[in-house]
């Protein structure tokens, strides 16, 4: 019995000393490693390879050789050497030893690899390495923006995966970025976050855009020529609507009024019921050229070409004209406070209210307004040719914007759209631009190099989403991100 417990005696005492040897040996390695790095960070390479294939030959049946590949990678990476790279990282990260590693070392290893395989060309490789990358990387923003980054290039660009793509790209933190990788960041916005919506799968293929609705997931496209385009933009699925179902294929404004869709044309006024998804015909508009369309809670409002503005009330369902020989010829119709605000093309703008209508004579733009938005306590104009009047409900006042002065680059303003303390002017021939509310400064908004958009006929907003109709390129489409 005593026999027995002398050898159990000398075997733990054998064993702690094998575990002081293994623990001083640790301890003597990983300060050879923070030798390393020094040398790594004077770029005295040689001396940091010759200390670690010293540590791997040394500890070639250990996590260390792991550890020292994972440094030769570095090395050989930085020196753009990625093939080389790539060799020591894998290396690094198949060692039989590499889960005894703490996490520091896998992470830092396994992004490495990645890196090297993405250098390499080895786009899958550096998909599968981080399929499981948000979990892996949790502690490092900088680098799960740089792999998103990645993966957004490879399949927006090698695997032509779009949607995947975006669902990536819309987790970056540019602000993270390195000036390499934000280039990059910049330059696949124009084709993750830009799509086109080819209306010439449907219909007549019209490419000039009159008119843009947004009705939840549909966007309801009206052509000049080629009839009226509704688009589902989830389930990316099209119907086409022309003469068989309206008065006329040249639509020329698109008015949503909760259950009925209103579509003005050349030849009348159609409207379209949520309800059964059929389309009618008011017989009493035929032969009329609509310009405009705005609503109130009883009345709906038609401004026509010749025939001036025409009201509907909802409630007894009859058209009532209004001062034909004043209004001749209506550019725009706007409903702000108990008040219908038209513009004319002969570049007067007029208030009415309770019946009566007056010309607004402190209004300095001879153009023809092309859109009104009430925004707070201010009035924004849009117009062809006079650039951009701003009035202030509570100042009692007008701020203009045009070339004359100096204050915009262009006059020829054909719509206006809001979103998220932002307007947004399109133009002809000069694209859009911005105006910063907070901020009181104007800046060009930058379309997609892969399009040709210059010539603004509508901008509107869906949840996170900004469509553009064009005059000429159809209508283009941007996703809105949070960043």
């Amino acid at each position: 019995m005593k026999k027995k417990n002398i050898i159990a005696l000398l075997f733990l005492t054998a064993l702690f000393a094998l575990e002081c040897i293994v623990l001083e040996d640790k301890i003597s390695i990983n300060r050879r490693l923070s030798l390393v790095r020094s040398y790594i960070r004077q770029n005295d390479v040689e001396k940091a390879r010759f200390i670690l294939n010293s540590i791997k030959n040394e500890n070639y049946d250990s996590e260390f050789a792991s550890i020292s590949n994972y440094y030769l990678a570095l090395i050989e990476f930085e020196k753009n050497n990625y093939y080389q790279s790539l060799y020591y990282a894998e290396s690094a990260y198949k060692n039989p030893f590499f889960d005894l590693l703490i996490d520091y070392y896998k992470s830092e290893i396994r992004y490495l690899l990645g890196l090297s395989y993405y250098k390499s060309g080895m786009y899958d490789d550096f998909i599968a390495v981080f399929s499981d990358a948000p979990d892996f990387f949790i502690d490092s923003v900088e680098k799960k923006s740089r792999i998103y980054l990645i993966l957004s290039d490879i399949l927006v660009r090698q695997k032509n995966e779009k949607n995947k793509a975006l669902f990536y790209y819309s987790q970056i933190d540019k602000s993270k970025l390195t000036k390499e990788d934000l280039d990059l960041y910049v330059y696949l916005e124009d084709i993750v976050l830009w799509d086109k919506i080819d209306i010439s799968q449907v219909g007549y293929k019209d490419p000039n855009v009159s008119a843009i609705l947004v009705d939840k997931d549909n966007i309801f496209i009206g052509t000049w020529n080629g009839g009226l385009i509704q688009y589902n933009y989830i389930l990316e699925k099209y119907s086409h609507y022309a003469g068989d179902s309206l008065s006329s294929s040249n639509i020329r404004y698109l008015y949503n009024d909760g259950r009925y869709i209103y579509i003005g044309t050349d030849d009348g006024l159609n409207y379209y019921d949520k309800r059964d998804g059929r389309f009618r015909f008011f017989e009493e508009t035929k032969g009329a050229s609509i310009s405009s369309i705005a609503s109130d809670e009883d009345n709906l409002y038609i401004g026509t070409l010749g025939q001036g503005l025409v009201v509907y009330n909802k409630k007894d369902k009859k058209f009532y004209g209004n001062s034909k020989e004043l209004l001749n010829n209506v550019a725009y119709l706007y409903v702000f406070d108990d008040t219908l605000a038209i513009s004319t093309y002969s570049g007067a703008l007029y208030y009415y209210n309770d019946g009566n209508i007056s010309r607004v004579d402190s209004f300095k733009i001879n153009s023809p307004i092309t859109s009104i938005n009430k925004i707070g306590d201010n009035i924004w104009y849009s117009s062809f040719g006079g650039g951009i009047a701003v009035y202030s409900l509570k100042e009692k006042k007008y701020v203009y914007f045009s070339t004359k002065n100096g204050r915009i680059k262009d006059d020829y303003i054909l719509c206006s759209g809001y979103y998220s303390g932002k307007i947004y002017f399109g133009t002809l021939g000069a694209g859009v631009y911005i105006y910063d509310i907070e901020l009181k400064k104007w800046d060009l908004f930058e379309i997609s190099n892969y399009y040709y958009g210059v010539n603004i006929k509508n901008i509107v907003f869906g949840d996170k989403v900004m469509f553009i109709g064009t005059l000429g390129e159809g209508v283009l489409k941007k996703i809105i991100l949070d960043n």
